[in-house]
């Protein structure tokens, strides 16, 4: 009887100081989880894509030294690979209002109006680049481009021409060309630029295939 009751004791003795332990476990398994929560939460994601990744350097650069327009042009650059040419146009122009002597700002600038459909400010932006540099082959190739990307070929074909006497191996400007040729009818004048393109760039898959068209005519 007396074993019983001292055994029964033991019982009754064990069992608190078990729910405490439990209850510790509960309370450091809780605590844990809760410290991953936040790491998780306060640290950014790590950038996967190569645009990711260009963005956030970029973000940094900014950072590091606000007075640098290449940071802001290089974050330009980024946003437009990932399609927010709204928000590559302000950066260009922080670029441009920290050195506004730079053409090749004024033409990046140039090219996210042009993707976002503002033409006319895309037009303003190459003119300013061409008169800081009268021969900036890319200004030129890239008014030639706005104008062809409109359909607006006869117009295209003057600024195309002159990328072209500033840098006469340049098979696709060659292409563009020929294209515009095409376009407005005048066949003799395309055929000439799509076998300049050729001779620069042999396996040029598109230049030979709009020969083979007009020459099979």
């Amino acid at each position: 009887m007396g074993d019983r009751l001292a055994a029964g004791q033991g019982t009754k003795t064990t069992a608190p100081l078990f729910n405490i332990l439990i209850g510790l476990v509960f309370v450091l398994i809780i605590a844990v989880l809760a410290m991953i929560a936040w790491q998780m939460l306060s640290t950014p994601p790590v950038p996967r894509t190569s645009a990711e990744r260009d963005l956030a350097r970029y973000e940094q650069l900014i950072k590091a030294n606000r007075a640098d327009p290449s940071a802001y042009a290089g974050m330009g650059e980024a946003l437009m690979q990932v399609g927010s040419y709204a928000q590559a146009v302000k950066q260009f122009n922080k670029a441009i209002k920290l050195n506004p002597k730079d053409e090749r700002y004024y033409i990046e600038v140039a090219r996210a109006y042009a993707a976002q459909g503002e033409i006319q400010s895309a037009l303003g932006s190459l003119a300013k680049a061409r008169k800081l540099d009268e021969n900036s082959e890319e200004a030129w190739f890239q008014e030639g481009k706005i104008y062809f990307d409109q359909q607006q070929y006869d117009k295209a074909i003057a600024p195309l021409t002159k990328s072209l006497e500033l840098q006469p191996s340049a098979s696709d400007t060659h292409y563009m060309l020929g294209q515009a040729y095409e376009k407005i009818n005048q066949t003799d004048a395309a055929l000439a630029q799509y076998r300049e393109a050729v001779k620069y760039m042999p396996d040029y898959t598109e230049a030979l295939e709009a020969l083979a068209r007009l020459q099979g005519r």
